[in-house]
């Protein structure tokens, strides 16, 4: 059974662990295994490369010790001594020098440095009551998992009862705790590739903005399983997760949409419960672990593994599309995002013509938007919704004086929602056509298709919409000076 699986910085070498004491590299191309060879003994629970690729380290349930290995040998490199009794969880600092490991039987974060092996002081941070807990004051400690965030600035590790805990990478001090839901017995956290933001997944998803810990979004429950698995891409779009229940669990993959909280597709072929999730370093695969004794690999780009799209699109199917982009429905809208992929001859000249830079607007011009809210036309006052809702990033405050200078009663509806879906880190229905666009473009990876986003990366650096649209351009060419 594939308990784990992990990706080589490289993207190159697949490893896994189970039942059993035996790792396996893959050959993620071909399916073929590399290597294998046998762990101490216990399931294996976690596997993961050092960032340089030169290492793997592992941990099991049932053995204290964590053993780091030579990924290209497969012979032991040394063992780490600490843990009370299995392991949870590891993770390497993104400089390579710091091993952190969770544990069961315990809510300390042990670390080590990788060049030694020898261990530094654990983390354990202050104690947190649970009141919920029949009740009484409780303090609960026994499980700790661990991250660390891709930009080196903190640690988080996640513990019973919904506790998550921050750390200074740096210090290893506890700069902040919180905590989700009690149901969520086990909290497993993982941070997205631009550490901007936090997942943490137990009965329920969770994500939470790492600049001031701000959960924003709330998705996945199930309240008769358990989130077993989740990986986020690496483009932070979307989540893949697995759950499993008392008997064989949910046998299906759920994709959701980072940007709406909602699922896209669900992937079937497993007969069990999935294990494990990963996505390939560029993004392209997703690779699942069953239950079953199987693993899948899927072609991200094809998701939902529905008929094969078409090569050639006509204008009006590139309007129904690009009107589907838009849509609150995520998989009516990643329906128009496979397709429109699918045919770049086509799809990337028209979008040329519908996406252009977001600028910052002037002062003036948010005044004369927010009175065309008052026209008797309703196209107009749609039309300057739609326009503030793009700059609100921006003019949140122009819009709250607005607001406090005694606006009409339709003006204050309209403002008032605008406000509300930025308090609520949403996006209005043309925010997320452009965010989708974007997406396109990076899956179609052609040079006209950088050069748009080149463009759409030289608007206003405030703009979720420029930001998102730097990280594709930097993305694309990361891959094209790979090859």
């Amino acid at each position: 059974m594939f308990l784990c699986t992990a990706f080589s910085p490289d993207g190159k070498l697949l490893a896994s662990g189970g039942y059993g004491k035996t790792i396996t590299l893959w050959d993620p191309t071909t399916g073929m295994a590399v290597r294998k060879w046998d762990g101490p003994e216990g399931n294996i629970a976690s596997l993961t490369f050092s960032p340089n690729g030169l290492l793997l380290a592992s941990g099991s349930v049932y053995d204290p010790a964590v053993h780091l290995w030579d990924a290209s040998t497969g012979k032991k490199v040394r063992s780490l001594q600490g843990l009370p009794r299995g392991t949870s969880s590891l993770a390497f600092s993104p400089d390579g020098a710091i091993l952190a490991a969770g544990g069961y039987h315990t809510e300390e974060v042990h670390l080590w440095k990788v060049a030694t092996g020898e261990p530094m002081p654990s983390l354990s941070g202050p104690s947190v009551p649970c009141r919920e807990l029949d009740g009484q004051p409780r303090t609960v400690r026994d499980f700790s998992h661990v991250a660390f965030a891709p930009d080196g600035k903190n640690l988080a590790s996640g513990h019973l009862y919904g506790l998550i805990r921050i750390w200074d990478a740096k210090s290893f001090r506890e700069v902040r705790h919180f905590r989700g839901p009690i149901t969520d017995a086990f909290v497993h956290v993982a941070f997205s590739a631009d550490s901007r933001f936090l997942a943490g997944w137990g009965t329920t998803i969770r994500l939470w903005r790492s600049d001031a810990w701000k959960q924003f979004r709330f998705l996945g429950e199930q309240p008769e399983m358990r989130v077993a698995c989740l990986a986020v891409s690496p483009d932070g779009r979307m989540l893949a997760s697995g759950s499993a229940g008392r008997e064989l669990g949910d046998d299906k993959i759920h994709i959701w949409e980072v940007a709406t909280g909602s699922e896209r597709c669900q992937l079937t072929g497993h007969r069990f419960a999935i294990a494990s999730l990963v996505f390939s370093p560029d993004g392209k695969t997703l690779v699942s672990g069953s239950r079953d004794g199987t693993a899948l690999i899927w072609a991200v780009c094809e998701l939902p593994q529905a008929a094969p799209a078409k090569t050639e699109l006509s204008q009006p199917e590139l309007e129904m599309h690009w009107q589907e982009l838009a849509d609150s429905e995520a998989p009516r809208a990643f329906h128009a995002i496979r397709a429109l992929t699918h045919a770049p001859r086509q799809a990337v000249p028209f979008l040329k013509t519908r996406l252009l830079p977001i600028y910052r607007v002037e002062d003036r011009r948010v005044r004369e938007l927010v009175a065309v809210l008052e026209s008797d036309r309703f196209r107009e006052r749609q039309q300057a919704m739609e326009e503030l809702a793009m700059q609100v990033e921006l003019v949140e405050p122009a819009l709250r004086q607005a607001l406090s200078d005694g606006a009409s009663a339709e003006s204050r509806r309209r403002l008032e929602e605008v406000l509300h879906t930025r308090e609520r880190d949403l996006f209005s229905p043309r925010q997320l056509q452009v965010l989708r666009g974007i997406e396109v473009l990076e899956n179609t990876d052609t040079p006209d298709a950088e050069k748009i986003l080149k463009e759409l990366a030289g608007g206003t650096a405030g703009f979720q919409i420029t930001r998102a649209a730097a990280a594709s351009l930097a993305r694309l060419q990361k891959r094209t000076s790979g090859r």
